[in-house]
């Protein structure tokens, strides 16, 4: 098992002292202190002392906000996790879908009438609940048997595709306060068939939605959907849908938002712009949007390590901001779509879905909570160091219940004290690189960074 700490650190030269504050400030995302078992594929959160991942292969629960992961499910394939109201947690699995009555502890599976995998789950104001399939095959293109609806928590499912036609490969599911079903499947020859559709009859049928813009002579009105990347009901009571498709003979990127009350007018939806460009129907596209408890707004854009990334959206603020820094890659060398969840004190919880690590912000706290990753006086002298050389650290504060670990940038453990914090405490390196030096005592923990340069002199 792999273990990765983040570079929250306090870096001294004799040279250069960079306060903790600023060098916290630089970085939007930090990352757990494990993230096991590999590429990740859902993220949800129960209580602050319940959050639970979904990686390729299984489950993962931890009961102290991250610090320690266990896994408390292991399956041929898990595409989608979801918290349901009641408590109940539910996992999408090729054809299935697993469940726990009791916040994670034990699971059971349901068959669905499918082979394909459960992208997404989700309830309506009276926790029913929505599970929709679909995929990509290399031979068949996309591919799914729509929209499967349960209201006995679970146990048994059953089809709702009356009104789909042909277009059951699901891509996004949503539920507004009212109960309206949304759901977006793909049309990968842009008929103007798929797309947006709505249900307000829990599922039993479905009703097409078209998409029109205003095109100010720029682009034909109406919009032929062939993906959607993104959908979600706003607290303002909008649908945001972020969508790929085709104007007559114009190819189109857009994120629109509109009124729930307005989705089946033959009105325009309207565009709003989360990248500096020229044409307005190429923009980026966003995946779901997270709107914190204090208003903040967190979604993702894949693709380049130069376009994808966190787009992020200060409460009060009117201009999306891309953030990558603290951001690692998938297994694919690319950015991906990311799915958040929040503890009581706004702490936001991250996964970049098919990368391995499991991330957290401070960015929307609203509560004065101790911070239990919090910086102490704590020095490592010189940094950067020389190969070969021995560095030492030093408090001028009382840290011998502290016990000191040394990990390389891959979070491989090259050095562990097997006392607690002599003060002070020399170490001895060999090779060039960085190094995280972590002082553990309970959850209170010092995470400093040291470089080892074979550039000094």
């Amino acid at each position: 098992m792999k273990t990765f700490y983040p570079f929250k650190s306090l870096l001294l030269t004799v040279i250069i002292f960079i306060s903790a504050y600023q060098i916290q400030a630089q970085k939007f995302w930090l990352t757990t202190y494990e993230f096991p078992n590999g590429p990740k594929t859902g993220i949800t959160n129960l209580n602050d002392n319940n959050l639970l991942a979904s990686y390729r292969f299984g489950i993962l629960q931890s009961k102290n906000g991250g610090n320690h992961f266990d896994v408390v499910l292991r399956a041929s394939a898990v595409f989608s996790i979801f918290s349901a109201s009641s408590g109940n947690v539910y996992a999408g699995g090729p054809g299935k879908i697993f469940r726990s009555l009791n916040q994670g502890l034990s699971w059971d599976s349901v068959k669905l009438n499918s082979i394909y995998p459960v992208q997404q789950i989700t309830e309506n104001p009276q926790g029913h609940l929505f599970a929709i399939t679909g995929a990509l095959d290399l031979e068949n293109g996309y591919v799914g048997d729509g929209v499967f609806f349960s209201d006995d928590q679970g146990k048994t499912w059953t089809q709702r595709n009356t009104g789909l036609g042909n277009y059951k490969s699901g891509e996004r599911i949503a539920c507004d306060k009212n109960g309206t079903i949304y759901l977006t499947v793909t049309d990968e020859n842009g008929t103007g068939n798929g797309g947006l559709f709505l249900s307000e009859d829990n599922g039993l049928t479905w009703q097409h939605v078209d998409i029109q813009i205003d095109g100010k002579n720029s682009i034909s009105n109406q919009i032929k959907v062939a993906n959607t990347t993104g959908l979600t009901v706003t607290p303002d009571d909008s649908l945001i849908v972020s969508l790929s498709g085709i104007a007559v003979n114009t190819l189109v990127q857009l994120n629109i938002k509109k009124k729930i009350t307005e989705v089946k007018d033959n009105s325009f939806w309207k565009p709003f712009i989360i990248s500096n460009t020229n044409t307005w129907w190429d923009d980026r596209l966003m995946g779901n949007v997270y709107f914190a408890k204090n208003g903040d707004r967190y979604s993702s854009v894949a693709g380049s390590v130069n376009q994808g990334g966190t787009y992020f959206l200060k409460k009060g603020k009117n201009t999306w901001q891309r953030y990558d820094y603290g951001l690692g890659l998938d297994i694919n060398g690319e950015r991906n779509f990311q799915y958040f969840a929040e503890n009581s004190s706004g702490r936001v919880f991250m996964i970049q879905s098919l990368d391995e690590r499991i991330y957290w912000t401070d960015e929307s706290i609203t509560t004065s909570a101790p911070d239990p990753n919090k910086l102490l006086d704590f020095t490592i002298f010189p940094n950067p160091a020389q190969p070969g050389s021995t560095v030492t650290l030093l408090s001028d504060k009382d840290l011998s219940e502290y016990l000191i670990t040394v990990y390389d940038s891959t979070g491989k453990v090259v050095h562990t004290f097997e006392k607690t914090f002599q003060n002070p405490t020399v170490i001895s390196l060999l090779t060039p690189g960085i190094y995280i030096v972590v002082a553990r005592k309970q959850q209170e923990r010092i995470i400093t960074r040291l470089v080892v340069s074979p550039s000094l002199n």
